[in-house]
């Protein structure tokens, strides 16, 4: 225990009593070299055969542009702890990105970006492959950087966790991109503060149309403690005058050539393009937006469209409800009219059918039974009488032999079917009369003979 202890502050005597310092190299347009990378974009560094570079565990972006001489070695300013107060922003938070810079299980190298929102604040939670972290830091593309010229850059991190960041380290890279293929790029050692994971940093730059900054750090917070990191970010650039001594001059700045100014032409143009395509994307998302108001507004106008015919399909539901109501009221009170009525008239039948006295009338009724049941003897005896001469009554059988006789009947019948069919249809009624005249003589007879 007491040779840890002892171990711990010998080691800890030794860091106080060493300085520590960073060096920063800087090129000058004469000896600067200029790497090709894969696109404008997104900025894939393609290392050199004579330029010396860091391993990729620790590579800062500057470290694939640095010159090949080793003058202008600058010392880290000393760390201050005067607090980290407030920044008024100055840029438009488009072109800024969160760029984390890790190695995966297998050691191989991602570079993400991640885009801040308009009030300058983001939030990274650990990427799934993420085994160790090289450097973070924060890119600043030209859609947030000013026009060119001398500026003091200050940036104001507000870190929603307190993680801890090297005191050494630290750099400023100022890149030139003149082509699509070509990049520039120094780097220099801002004034650095940090406490309880914000930090804050100054320079003083000279920009160019074609320039983008990113400022690159180092946390030293283990992986479970460092995520998710994300917060609030505010960056000032206040304009120097153009004979003021700046740190940090970005590549090709004084000494312009006729090609140089035909690329800052050209990377201006990009620019525009840029910022057109930026115009266009909003006003897409202006259409969007627009599409999609519209859109709610008329789902809202068929709601309330739907909503007044439910309301009037329930308004003639309950009317067309009442009106058969009223009308099985109106039907029952006309039946029990209707009843009422049948009920009177049928008592006044009844008064007048049993109302007056009828034994006269019965006495009368009772004679003339008397009389026709008299009547009715009377009459069976002379059918009776008739009925048993009729009974006795033969009729000798006629022979018709005498052929004239004979030839007489036949014509006779013969003139009877020929008036018959000449009738037309006036003969059905005399058929039938004839029929019935037959019944009727057959009925009698049968009475007579019963």
């Amino acid at each position: 225990m007491i040779k840890k202890v002892l171990s711990i502050f010998l080691s800890l005597s030794i860091i106080a009593l060493c300085p520590l310092t960073a060096f920063a190299m800087v090129a000058t347009p004469s000896d600067a070299v200029k790497v090709p990378v894969a696109s404008s974009n997104e900025v894939e560094i393609i290392q050199s055969d004579n330029v010396s570079v860091a391993t990729s565990s620790n590579a800062f972006p500057s470290e694939e542009y640095m010159e090949t001489d080793d003058f202008d070695i600058l010392d880290a300013p000393a760390l201050l702890s005067s607090g980290i107060g407030d920044l008024d922003n100055t840029i438009d938070y488009s072109g800024v990105t969160f760029v984390l810079n890790y190695h995966d299980m297998s050691g191989k190298v991602h570079r993400p970006e991640y885009k801040l929102n308009s009030d300058g604040y983001f939030s990274v939670a650990r990427p799934a492959d993420c085994a160790d972290i090289m450097w973070i830091g924060f890119k600043f593309k030209k859609a947030s950087l000013p026009s060119s010229g001398k500026y003091a850059m200050r940036v104001r991190f507000g870190c929603n966790t307190g993680v801890t960041y090297q005191d050494y380290g630290y750099e400023l890279q100022l890149y030139s991109e003149y082509t699509n293929v070509k990049v520039e790029g120094v780097s220099s050692t801002p004034y650095f503060d940090q406490s309880s994971g914000d930090l804050y940093f100054s320079q003083t730059i000279q920009l160019s149309g074609s320039t983008y900054v990113v400022f690159a750090y180092r946390p030293t917070s283990s992986l479970n403690d460092f995520f998710p990191y994300g917060g609030y970010l505010d960056v000032n650039f206040e304009r120097l005058s153009s004979s003021a001594d700046v740190n940090s001059v970005a590549p090709g700045v004084g000494d312009i050539s006729s090609s140089d100014i035909q690329q800052d032409i050209s990377s201006n143009t990009a620019q525009q393009v840029e910022q057109g395509d930026t115009i266009i994307e909003l006003i897409k998302n202006t259409i969007q937006t627009i599409s999609s108001q519209l859109t709610a507004f008329w789902n809202q106008l068929a709601g309330e469209f739907t909503n007044l015919f439910t309301k009037m399909n329930q308004q003639h539901t309950e009317q067309l409800e009442a009106d058969r109501t009223n009308t099985e009221d109106m039907i029952a009170a006309e039946e029990s009219n209707t009843t009422n009525i049948i009920n009177n008239n049928n008592a006044n039948t009844d008064k007048l059918a049993y109302g007056y006295d009828s034994s006269a009338q019965d006495q009368k009724n009772d004679e003339l039974g008397s009389k026709l049941d008299e009547y009715d003897s009377a009459e069976s005896e002379i059918f009776d009488s008739v009925s048993g001469n009729i009974s006795d009554f033969n009729m000798d059988d006629y022979k018709i032999e005498d052929s004239s006789l004979l030839a007489g009947i036949v014509w006779v019948s013969d003139f009877m079917q020929q008036l018959f069919v000449s009738m037309g249809l006036f003969n059905l009624p005399v058929t039938i009369s004839l029929v019935l005249i037959f019944v009727v003589i057959m009925i009698g007879y049968y009475r007579i003979r019963s």
